[in-house]
């Protein structure tokens, strides 16, 4: 069981590290986006979605952070009983 939920664990942190990664090209994508735009409705939509794209990435750097820590406190004790 302890290596199938550190597979799954390492799987999630895999995952949400490349989220993040597509966040961070998708921002800097909709900002180029946003200042070639002439037209200005379609720059404000582009810069909405900009700042969602923006505010999004913390959250998922956060819940990395809490993923490593559980992954973390899940090694330690699992030491512990080797």
């Amino acid at each position: 069981m302890k290596l199938h939920d550190d597979a799954d664990t390492l799987n999630s942190m895999a995952r949400i590290e490349a989220l993040m990664s597509e966040e961070l090209t998708t921002i800097e994508l909709r900002r180029c986006e946003s200042l070639a735009a002439s037209e200005p409705g379609l720059r404000s939509v582009l810069e909405k979605l900009t700042e969602s794209h923006t505010q999004i990435y913390p959250e998922l750097e956060s819940y990395l952070g809490e993923v490593r820590s559980l992954n973390e406190i899940t090694v330690q004790i699992n030491e512990m009983f080797l």
